[in-house]
């Protein structure tokens, strides 16, 4: 079984660059499609772009998460294999409110949330305060959320609220829900299942998305490779809501939703 994670952290993990290239290789054996996150925060602009070259080369998806502290970085003409870009990680910036923050969307976060629209390139809205999240969805053609919980489920301020998951689906956007010990109840594989049972029986399986964050925090046990978080999801939510919808989850409504994506012109 295939698996689309929208959200891989190990650019910016400690490895070496030559060892993230070996892990990196070894996922695509996998077939699995995975967006690889440049998490740009403590990042220079010399820093972010070797590695947006190093995945340029070797063809590998990316995205940026938190443009606002390399915006002045960004390309013109993005690569075909840049894939969705964050305004922010938690705390304020230049673009918006971070989850940890009080801010809100800026006049320079609506100019570059203009210039993604005309790439038709995706806003992920992981990481904003809910005011951000809102003002930035309103105005973004493509808005999704590609790691996260659900605040239904547990009170987190990186978990998004029932009213936010209908906002993005109204705008046929999907979630990505994370295996993260912080936002799921119990920190554990039951409360990652609760809240991936949450969302389908209260929103349907048709976006609903994983969003690994592997590599950005310390993963829950029994869930913290993509062979177990694959087989284990798939085996749980074939059982109950099955087959046909584990597989949306697991690979085809991110595929398809990206699929417009590949096939804009830049």
């Amino acid at each position: 079984m295939r698996l689309f994670d929208l959200h891989n952290d190990i650019m910016t993990s400690l490895l070496a660059l030559d060892e993230k290239k070996r892990h990196m290789q070894s996922f695509a054996r996998e077939e699995n499609d995975i967006i690889y996150a440049i998490w740009a925060t403590k990042l220079d602009c010399e820093k972010f772009r070797e590695y947006a070259k190093f995945l340029c080369d070797n063809s590998f998806m990316f995205a940026i998460e938190d443009a606002g502290a390399v915006g002045m970085c960004l390309l013109d003409n993005p690569p075909p294999n840049f894939m969705y870009c964050s305004l922010t990680w938690n705390e304020d910036n230049v673009y918006a409110g971070g989850a940890f923050g009080n801010g809100n969307l800026t006049p320079v976060g609506k100019a570059f949330i203009d210039k993604l629209n005309k790439w038709n390139t995706p806003v992920d809205l992981a990481h904003l305060n809910s005011q951000s999240f809102y003002a930035a969805a309103d105005i973004s053609y493509r808005p999704f959320v590609s790691h996260t919980g659900l605040a239904s489920c547990l009170s987190y301020p990186r978990n998004i609220s029932d009213s936010q998951v209908r906002f993005i689906i109204e705008k046929n956007g999907i979630v990505g829900l994370s295996p993260v010990p912080a936002f799921v109840p119990g920190g554990n594989s039951k409360g990652y299942f609760y809240t991936i049972n949450y969302f389908l029986d209260k929103f349907g399986g048709d976006h609903l998305a994983v969003g690994s964050d592997f590599y950005g925090c310390a993963p829950i046990n029994n869930l913290d490779d993509y062979e177990s978080l694959t087989g284990e999801l798939y085996c749980n939510t074939a059982a109950r809501y099955g087959e046909k919808t584990a597989r949306k989850i697991l690979y085809e409504n991110a595929h398809n939703f990206f699929k417009v994506h590949d096939e804009s012109v830049y």
